[in-house]
């Protein structure tokens, strides 16, 4: 018999939970690919950079757009730090049925025919909570939407109860090779489910403050905007997947950098407040409290926040509980957080 014991403070008595148990963030990363705004992959542009070779993964804290004008699948959406999702700015997020994003999502049919998960994994698009770059055909660089969704309709569980992706500056985690993940169009069974690919980082490309792009050998098809451009291993994403483009060895498929100044701030003031993050597994060296380098501890947050601020704490076991005289919310939007963990864990 196994027995877990979890000793804390009566401070952390205040143990901020989500609706819900977080499933484990993910299974292994494959090597495969993802998404690109060319979806037949021919023209001008390719998204596949050779032979396809993507293979099946699974992240559950990576969603399905359904959008436009028939519901269809539209793209690929990410959950982060502070429970929204990021997506490409040309996915659409809305139209007749309404946008949603799907968890969990099952293979297709033979003939590509989509299969959807049970209403437990769906969830509404909140329309009111669309921020980015969303009209037209936003620039590669400058290519990005943030968006909430509702609690689910059936559970009422929040969409950050799957868990996260990590957010980092290229400039502090230089990649060497990335990973997309996202539903990209395929044949058969794989149609639009999620597949990865891993390949080579060629850079980052600085065309104005506010549109910024990376490039990268990676296998994408259409239905991967959106996805999130991970660091090979992790699940620390630097940008979003967004274009088409591939053709090694020099030229690349692309997405929007997190390097953009406009999706940055958009970021910072996505809460309605200044936001302060704490994150005590976030591999960033450098600490500012943003949601690219967050505070490891309670009490490092706590002194750096304004008067007004939220305290944007990520699931985990923090063992500070700092007095606190300032006023400030603390909000604990994904997964489970404690506060004031003594470090006693038994099993036996």
């Amino acid at each position: 018999m196994r027995r877990t014991t979890i000793t804390l403070s009566l401070l952390a008595a205040l143990a901020l939970l989500l609706a819900g148990a977080a499933p484990a963030a993910a299974q292994a990363l494959g090597d495969a690919g993802i998404a690109a705004g060319d979806s037949s992959g021919t023209g001008g542009y390719r998204s596949l950079c050779g032979e396809d070779n993507r293979l099946p993964a699974y992240t559950g804290c990576i969603g399905r757009v359904l959008g436009g004008p028939w519901g269809s699948p539209a793209g690929t959406a990410y959950i982060i730090a502070n429970g929204a999702l990021l997506t490409a700015g040309h996915v659409p997020t809305d139209g007749p049925y309404g946008g949603k994003v799907e968890f969990h999502v099952p293979l297709s049919g033979s003939d590509g025919t989509a299969g959807h998960p049970a209403n437990q994994y769906v969830f509404d698009i909140d329309q009111s909570s669309i921020v980015g770059e969303s009209d037209g055909d936003p620039a590669v660089g400058r290519d990005w939407k943030i968006f909430r969704c509702h609690p689910n309709s059936e559970t009422g569980a929040l969409v950050g109860t799957f868990g996260i992706i990590r957010l980092a500056l290229p400039a502090d985690l230089p990649p060497v090779d990335v990973t997309v993940n996202g539903y990209g169009d395929d044949d058969g069974v794989f149609n639009n489910t999620e597949q990865d690919d891993t390949g080579p980082y060629l850079g980052e490309h600085v065309e104005a403050s506010d549109d910024v792009w990376l490039e990268y050998i990676v296998d994408t098809m259409g239905g991967n905007s959106g996805s999130p451009i991970l660091l090979y291993g992790t699940y620390v994403s630097v940008g979003i997947h967004t274009d088409a483009g591939c053709d090694p060895p020099d030229a690349g498929n692309k997405g929007t950098s997190f390097t953009n100044s406009a999706l940055a701030d958009a970021l910072a003031d996505y809460l309605g407040a200044p936001a302060v993050y704490v994150d005590g597994d976030h591999p960033a060296t450098l600490e500012d409290g943003t949601i690219f380098r967050p505070y490891d501890t309670l009490t490092e947050a706590a002194a750096a926040a304004p008067a007004g601020a939220i305290i944007n704490i990520v699931e985990g076991l923090y063992g500070d509980t700092p007095s606190i005289s300032t006023p400030m919310t603390l909000t604990a939007p994904v997964g489970e957080v404690y506060l004031g963990y003594q470090g006693s864990r038994e099993e036996d």
